[in-house]
């Protein structure tokens, strides 16, 4: 079982506890790629032109903004097994927060 599959059927199971049909669990893990980061590594910038949801299958990942100041301020921390995706955080085509590996 390849890790992208094992982590969307991991992922079903802790959030809907339903069993995924074989050949759906094909087709979601074949969607897939599978990305290492290393620590301090910027999965995405502020100003980067993004829409693709992650689901991250080991490791942490903080979200955080700069201010006007150029201050970094953390919004959260993100675990193995939680999904996060830039689409709500985009302001004119451009993401306005940074995921930085950890």
């Amino acid at each position: 079982m390849t890790e992208i599959r094992q982590a969307v059927e991991q992922l079903a199971n802790r959030y809907t506890k339903i069993t995924i049909k074989e050949d759906v669990l094909s087709q979601l893990a074949a969607l897939g790629e599978l990305v290492e980061f290393a620590a301090n590594d910027l999965i995405v910038a502020a100003g980067d032109d993004e829409n693709k949801l992650y689901l991250l299958i080991d490791g942490l990942i903080r979200k955080y903004y700069l201010d006007y100041q150029g201050n970094d301020l953390t919004h959260q921390f993100l675990e193995s097994g939680q999904v996060f995706s830039t689409q709500h955080v985009v302001f004119s085509g451009q993401v306005i927060c940074n995921f930085e590996a950890l």
